[in-house]
């Protein structure tokens, strides 16, 4: 987790910029009232942050229980540092982080098949689109329907 996201916050954006192409308005917003702070974790190498992904906080309501969980967004590292395993070290600390916490899940939406095979490796299921699996996953009889972003 890092732990002084004002310091890297342009180069946060920055990355994210490069890496995703959004405008600075919009990651902005993001940075000012999207996420929380203590749930940005990054790779910072000479005083730049050259991978990092986010939690966002969302909920899901299934049998009649609500549970909290975490949405991993905007997961990116600069080109020149990719194949290093970085992005593996922040998705592992992420899932730590949750555990801790007593969070119920982590959730993501992979861009592309290929992104599907790589969190995989990390535990990552198309649960989602089955919900005999969602139930399973979470111990309850009932498909879950998601109650928050």
């Amino acid at each position: 987790m890092l732990t002084d996201v004002n310091r890297y916050k342009s180069s946060l954006k920055k990355l994210w910029a490069d890496t995703f192409g959004d405008n600075e308005e919009y990651i902005s917003l993001l940075f000012d009232c999207g996420y929380t702070p203590s749930e940005c974790f990054a790779e910072i190498i000479d005083d730049e942050a050259v991978s990092a992904l986010y939690l966002l906080t969302g909920k899901i309501k299934a049998g009649g229980k609500e549970l909290e969980g975490r949405y991993l967004y905007a997961a990116a590292t600069a080109e020149s540092h990719r194949r290093k395993g970085l992005m593996e070290k922040l998705i592992k600390e992420a899932q730590e982080y949750v555990r801790a916490k007593g969070i119920a899940f982590i959730s993501l939406v992979p861009a592309n098949e290929e992104l599907y095979r790589y969190y995989s490796k990390f535990g990552f299921d198309s649960l989602m689109y089955n919900y005999r699996s969602l139930s399973d996953y979470i111990g309850l009889d009932l498909k879950g329907e998601i109650i928050s972003p």
